[in-house]
């Protein structure tokens, strides 16, 4: 197997703080001023809470694409149901506020509604908590008005989203992440619990979010080297690896621990974070990012596994329990693959059956090739983000992060094995190239 091995060395990053600076306070007010010159999705909210009239038209063209329900589609819902709630006459036209009602309405919140989807992707961890959380939020805001997609109230909405939303929290606080310290996929993740945390009136809702962010924030408290998320990650790609300024949680992390960088002034997660209403990243979780030890080590398990599903009380053949346990690896042997599949069959999914069902008969058909030949094979399935027990050995000069022991010998997805962080952009890393086409 080739090896690349990837040494970015260079002085600290324009723009960088390599140590603390400001308060929280004056770091979220600063991103917020940096935001709303920004023309994106969304930054507009920055701009409503700047008191700034917003730009119409990257919210149309937002409202255009969730009508279309085009993969990501619920990214943008995450944004609408924001704008939505914090539009003040004056700064969003009624109009067009009007326009982002109709199409929250008229949306598919998930796969066990009518309708076509055309290539929108529930699968991976950070779809089900934005469809769920959304699909919650939209109810709560208008309980009595008929969904157009499948004809129920918003109040029976919220009631079906409250259970996914909390068995999704719940699993999460229990077993970790599968797309574990994600510095691509933990923004989408905390902008729906920043959601969550911010406007849901149930309280057991909002609690459970806010404790999860304040899970994951001391994840990045801990695992992070003077603003870079230097460790291990579940799921990354090029841009958020090389350099510590284009991680897509560095301006989180500069507004709740005041190192790294503002970032792009339209990161989901950062302008949520910035322009909150109720959560703030705890003092302690701040404290603990600014020590120093001469040596410290952290180790974690994160992720589920097919086989501890049942003591989570999670039914593989319960359609609202099996997107839990997708990315688990249910197909890391033909058994799973095969009931997955027929689960899988009886939904409206049309990704399924135009992207996935291909790549999945393939994997069940090596399965059953392999057998016949008297070969048991498991862990096939390169997509599978399988637990991870993961190591991070860090001292006030350098980190060391790894992911122990790995799919050894297996193809790869998008996880990111190990990596020496000495700077914002000095980096170490090693990878297989042949098997890892996202660098």
């Amino acid at each position: 197997m080739r090896l690349v091995l990837l040494l970015l060395a260079g002085v600290t990053a324009l723009g960088y703080d390599y140590e603390p600076v400001g308060t929280y306070e004056s770091r979220r007010l600063e991103f917020i001023r940096l935001a709303t010159a920004n023309k994106g999705l969304y930054a507009q909210v920055a701009h409503l809470a700047a008191g700034k009239p917003v730009d119409e038209a990257p919210i149309r063209a937002a409202i255009a694409f969730v009508d279309g329900r085009s993969d990501t589609a619920d990214f943008r819902v995450n944004a609408l149901v924001r704008l939505y709630r914090e539009a003040n006459p004056g700064l969003m036209s009624d109009a067009l506020k009007a326009e982002i009602r109709r199409s929250l309405l008229a949306f598919k919140y998930w796969v066990d509604e009518p309708g076509t989807d055309h290539l929108m992707g529930e699968w991976s961890e950070n779809h089900q908590i934005l469809f769920h959380s959304s699909e919650y939020l939209v109810g709560q805001f208008f309980p009595d008005s008929v969904f157009s997609n499948n004809g129920q109230t918003g109040r029976q909405h919220m009631a079906k989203a409250r259970a996914t939303v909390l068995r999704w929290i719940t699993t999460k606080a229990r077993v970790g992440f599968s797309e574990w310290d994600s510095n691509a996929y933990f923004p989408e993740s905390m902008a729906a619990l920043l959601n969550l945390a911010d406007y849901a009136e149930d309280k057991e809702v909002a609690t459970k979010a806010t404790m999860l962010l304040d899970v994951m924030f001391i994840d990045m408290a801990v695992d992070s080297f003077h603003g870079v998320f230097g460790t291990s990650h579940g799921r990354t790609y090029q841009n958020t690896v090389l350099s510590g300024p284009n991680e897509g949680t560095n301006g989180a992390e500069w507004i709740a621990f005041g190192m790294g960088a503002p970032g792009n002034p339209d990161n989901v997660s950062t302008v949520y974070l910035a322009t909150a209403k109720r959560y703030v990243v705890p003092a302690l979780i701040r404290k603990i990012a600014l020590e120093r030890p001469a040596e410290m080590e952290n180790r974690e398990r994160q992720g589920l596994t097919i086989a501890a599903a049942r003591n989570l009380g999670l039914n593989p053949d319960d359609p609202n329990d099996f997107y839990l346990m997708w990315d688990s690896g249910r197909l890391s042997n033909r058994a799973d693959a095969e009931r997955a599949g027929k689960l899988i069959e009886t939904l409206n999914h049309h990704r399924y059956f135009v992207v996935i069902k291909p790549y999945a008969d393939a994997v069940i058909g090596t399965y059953r090739a392999l057998e016949e030949m008297g070969v048991t094979a498991q862990g096939l399935d390169r997509t599978s983000l399988e637990q991870v027990n993961k190591i991070t050995y860090k001292t006030p000069d350098y980190e060391l992060s790894t992911a122990q022991d790995y799919r050894k010998g297996k193809a790869g997805y998008q996880q990111h094995i190990w990596q020496a962080t000495l700077g914002p952009e000095s980096v170490v890393f090693t990878l297989n190239p042949s098997v890892s086409t996202k660098y």
